[in-house]
């Protein structure tokens, strides 16, 4: 199985082949629309990717005819209708940033200069050092979604892992978050999908109901949904992490049950 890769945001987010949505908002309507060919950039999502033009992923992904939006490829393009007044709006942030850029390089580049060698490489020790340690934090600070033995763990083929629970068992953010995708995926079931930091995402497969929304934040434990009934075998929760678009074992940054 895959999904929404982060970055993949996202996803984010929607997922397996054939794929049905539930969710998501309009698309945002500002003027006359004109199409724009997007070519997928490495780390892109469709979430992303609509949402930065103010666009419903549901819909770009039904333009495009993706049977599996989770499943961007660097270098494929994608048809956006974008409204003319979105556009110019667009276009005014990124001359904007572009500004910001160019006066921060030269700020940089001249602060550099007047730098010591020592003081520099002082400076690239410490940030290298506190990234360290705010990778290590995000990671322990994790928690199970559900308690339970792992019927089907992590491998090429399962990009996550199946934890045991009994129906009806409330499923728990594994960490502080935001909702960027609820909906009903083939291969999944109701799904949630949350976003921990820009790289960092976990997704939330088999549930029954669903107890959060689109769009809002959601603190580590904090109940986002029931375990599933299941007709086929026993009930569980699919648990997947994922860092840059690329799959992680979840028992990696899991603690110990």
């Amino acid at each position: 199985m895959s999904w929404l890769k982060v970055l993949a945001p996202a996803a984010v987010a929607l997922i397996a082949a054939g794929c049905s949505f539930t969710g998501g908002n309009a698309p945002i309507s500002n003027g006359p629309t004109t199409t724009t060919v997007y070519t997928v950039k490495p780390g892109d999502t469709l979430y992303a990717v609509a949402r930065r033009y103010s666009l419903d992923p549901v819909a770009v992904a039904r333009e495009n005819g993706l049977s599996d939006p989770s499943k961007l490829r660097v270098g494929q393009q994608i048809k956006l209708s974008i409204s003319s007044g979105v556009r110019q709006d667009i276009e005014r942030i990124q001359a904007h940033q572009q500004e910001k850029t160019s006066a921060s390089a030269s700020a940089a580049a001249a602060a550099s200069a007047a730098a010591k060698p020592v003081t520099a490489q002082k400076t690239e020790t410490q940030t290298s050092s506190n990234s360290s340690a705010a990778e290590s934090s995000s990671s322990s600070a994790f928690i199970w979604p559900v308690k339970g033995r792992i019927v089907q763990p992590f491998s090429t083929l399962n990009k996550g892992i199946d934890i045991a629970a009994s129906a009806g068992t409330p499923v728990k953010a594994a960490a502080d978050g935001d909702v960027v995708f609820v909906g009903n995926v083939k291969g999944y079931g109701n799904l949630v999908i949350l976003r921990h930091t820009k790289e960092l995402v976990t997704a939330y497969g088999r549930n029954g109901t669903i107890t959060v929304k689109q769009g809002q934040k959601v603190t580590k434990g904090q109940k986002i949904a029931d375990v599933g009934a299941s007709d086929d075998k026993e009930s569980r929760v699919h648990f997947e992490v994922r860092r840059n678009g690329k799959s992680l074992d979840p028992t990696t940054i899991l603690p110990k049950q």
